[in-house]
């Protein structure tokens, strides 16, 4: 693992530092990929008696480095941040790339991450290749890898991850099939996954139950309450034709097929949640109806699979409510979706997440945001895909102080039409 432009022994004595002190100061951006990062490093090095905190925050206080007499590990910043805060504290290290063993597998990874923004790169493999320097593979506890998992749900591993995929299914906690990519397809009634389904989002499936069972029939299946152990395999070939064929008519970019047919994750000891993507959505959903601090202690009470087995019901009929109700805005090159307010708190992610599958906005020419009134709150993971540098922008911008009624660990919040168009503005400036 590298940190920034440190030496190899600056990495190793701060690493050694960990370890000999037992104490660790996270400070997270409260993106979705950073918080399981987070999560891992919490939950399993608090387990092995260390003292472990995080600070979940867009930008990082001078007073509060101040105060912080432990290492500290930024997730998610940039290395000029880090290059600042080592002013003031030099036991500050980036979480941001890794070495590997083997000449020929690292210049691959370091040539997959030279490709790659700052924004985009898995934090969790990460955590966990520090967790292995600091207490050793044989510590890294089964919670771990499965936060580890959530993180990959939705995108390709590299052969590096593919690695630690493998190692984790060896070790019995999950069962890697090639299956359809509904959510539970493995164990629950056809109709049930086409409906939880909310990635890829199905418009007119995701969250209608009514429209799933028409789906079925029109496809030939009688028996509404079938499972995917009960279809034939001329019936499942129908099944994922006619499914991508839906998914590429309501689309307006290319869809692949792989979105709907391809490699899954179960967990093996149990059934409650026992798809890998459907635990990710639940935790994309809590992180807007709950806050960041959820997803980043989600591994370590039982509380936190409460909450998530009681929230998933709900996620799929919200989500198709939201999307049916949104209004685009196009203004100044951008295109600005306003998702209004319901009575449950909003699922952005997982909608903008939906609209860039579809084609409906791009990103990096985007904002979307949940409006109540004039009130509008825009979550920090969406503007900084628009904004270059967002740290300068909430703490540099003139015009942000002006604009912004509010700044918390998850969101901005803006008042107006015109003060949403000032900022509008200034992110154009900034880019």
């Amino acid at each position: 693992m590298q940190i920034s432009s440190e030496t190899s022994g600056d990495k190793n004595s701060i690493i050694d530092k960990i370890r000999e002190e037992k104490h660790l100061y996270i400070i997270s951006f409260p993106s979705f990929n950073e918080l399981l990062s987070s999560a891992i490093l919490f939950y399993n090095l608090n387990l092995h008696g260390f003292d472990v905190r995080i600070n979940i925050t867009p930008c990082i206080s001078e007073d509060k480095l101040l105060e912080i007499d432990s290492p500290i590990m930024l997730i998610g910043f940039t290395r000029r941040t880090l290059e600042k805060a080592k002013k003031i504290n030099r036991n500050t290290f980036l979480l941001e790339n890794m070495e590997y063993s083997g000449r020929d597998v690292k210049q691959k990874i370091q040539e997959y991450y030279s490709n790659l923004s700052l924004k985009t790169k898995n934090y969790a493999t990460i955590a966990l290749k520090l967790l292995e320097k600091i207490i050793g593979v044989d510590n890294i506890d089964s919670k771990s890898y499965i936060t580890f998992l959530e993180s990959l749900a939705f995108s390709e591993p590299t052969s590096y991850e593919r690695e630690i995929i493998k190692n984790i299914e060896r070790k019995g906690i999950i069962e890697i099939k090639m299956s359809v990519k509904l959510f539970g397809f493995e164990y629950k009634p056809l109709y049930q996954a086409l409906h939880d389904t909310v990635k890829p989002f199905i418009p007119e499936l995701t969250g209608d139950i009514n429209n799933c069972i028409s789906f079925i029939k029109s496809i030939g299946i009688s028996n509404v309450n079938i499972k995917s152990t009960q279809i034939s395999e001329d019936t499942l070939t129908n099944l994922v034709k006619t499914l991508f064929t839906r998914l590429r008519r309501s689309s307006r970019r290319v869809r692949k097929p792989n979105e709907i047919l391809g490699e899954v994750y179960y967990l093996t000891n149990t059934k409650v949640l026992a798809d890998i993507k459907e635990r990710t959505a639940i935790l994309t959903y809590i992180l807007d109806s709950k806050g960041p601090e959820y997803v980043a202690l989600h591994c370590t009470s039982n509380y936190y699979l409460n909450l998530m087995v009681e929230v998933y019901n709900k996620i799929p009929q919200i989500l198709a409510k939201v999307y049916k109700n949104i209004t685009e805005v196009e203004y100044s090159g951008f295109k600005i979706v306003y998702a209004h307010t319901l009575k449950e708190r909003i699922p952005l992610k997982l909608l903008y997440e939906a609209l860039l599958d579809l084609g409906i906005i791009s990103k990096g020419k985007a904002i979307i945001l949940e409006k109540s009134n004039e009130l509008y709150r825009i979550p920090h993971y969406i503007l900084r895909d628009v904004i270059v540098d967002y740290e300068e922008f909430l703490t540099q911008s003139k015009i942000i102080k002006d604009i912004v009624y509010d700044i918390d660990n998850y969101s901005v919040s803006i008042i107006g039409d015109s003060n949403l168009t000032k900022l509008i503005k200034t992110i154009k400036s900034m880019k």
